[in-house]
């Protein structure tokens, strides 16, 4: 019902529907935060700032109303402003938290909701707009793989395999996942599943040559040729390759991560990171964040769904 007032209704209702959502889903920051009891024991006050909120941020939240997660430019210079301010914004109102779950009501297919143990599984320390932003960044390329197996495994097109797992399952990719990440890390209801070294290393290999050949595309623009800069990033991508490679060869998943590290540190790997980063290509943190999952165990959301399909009785996985 809340989700419906915030895509129909008008700023009065979407302000009553969000708090009244909140105040349920959202209970733990009323109860037991200074700021979530002040607001509780003030509901007119609150409710009241709920409505400046919206009114404020309606124009934004009204330019994103087509953006979905999967296709999203997050890297766009409008789109990472709108998601920043509207996120500090809200968490104002609502708490980090209940700011991911105010805003899924509002764009259900751009945010995702989020609490302290999916921060703590996505290695959120402080939850502030920077940091969800790039959470964002990280669930949208775990939702790309996931649609991508779908696509191969079924014989559709990219499109059509996000039609097909919306049919099928009858959420949002952006709610899907978010269930997942309830079940898994906020309920624990998933055993920790082993990924077997040898997909461990082929989804490493993945990651790095996505890593060098966005590197090797940066070194021919133009800015970093006139900067004399083309060489130093090719240099470093191809040894990148060459080590990583050569570790995979003897299955060494550790050295592999270790090296990594060492080379996010070092003089010549911040250069090329900036430069990187200055070209629009992924950052490195991202990748480092996913290789982190496969060394400590993780798995993709397609795994996931397997081990939903292959045991755990759950009310949507039995029809994929």
């Amino acid at each position: 019902m809340a989700l419906k007032v915030c895509q129909r209704g008008d700023v009065e209702e979407k302000a009553v529907a969000t708090a009244s959502f909140l105040i349920y889903f959202n209970n733990v920051w009323y109860r037991y935060s200074d700021e979530g009891q002040k607001a509780f024991n003030d509901l007119e006050r609150h409710i009241s700032d709920i409505y400046e909120l919206l009114k404020g941020t309606n124009s934004v939240i009204e330019e994103l109303k087509e953006t979905s997660i999967t296709t999203v430019d997050l890297s766009d210079s409008f789109i990472e402003n709108s998601i920043k301010t509207l996120y500090r914004k809200f968490s104002e109102v609502f708490g980090a938290t209940g700011a991911s779950k105010a805003l899924h009501l509002l764009l259900p297919n751009l945010f995702v909701m989020w609490d302290d143990s999916i921060r703590k599984n996505y290695q959120v320390v402080v939850p502030n707009e920077n940091e969800y932003l790039n959470f964002l960044k990280t669930v949208k390329d775990e939702l790309v793989d996931f649609i991508k197996d779908c696509s191969t495994k079924n014989g559709l097109d990219f499109e059509g395999a996000e039609k097909f797992i919306k049919e099928k399952t009858g959420v949002e990719l952006t709610k899907l996942i978010d269930e997942l990440n309830y079940l898994k890390f906020t309920r624990k209801e998933f055993a920790k599943t082993e990924v077997d070294k040898s997909d461990k290393i082929n989804r490493i290999l993945e990651i790095i040559n996505e890593i060098v050949e966005g590197a090797y595309e940066a070194s021919q623009i133009e800015w970093v040729v006139k900067t004399k800069q083309s060489g130093m990033v090719v240099a470093s991508a191809s040894k990148l390759k060459k080590i990583v490679e050569e570790y995979a060869k003897k299955g060494d998943t550790e050295n592999i991560l270790r090296y990594l590290q060492n080379v996010q540190g070092d003089a010549t790997g911040i250069k090329v990171y900036k430069i990187l980063k200055a070209c629009g290509k992924k950052p490195s943190r991202m990748f480092m964040m996913r290789l982190s999952k496969l060394q400590e165990g993780k798995i993709p959301i397609s795994n996931i769904l397997k081990t939903y399909k292959d045991g755990i009785n759950n009310r949507w996985v039995a029809k994929l």
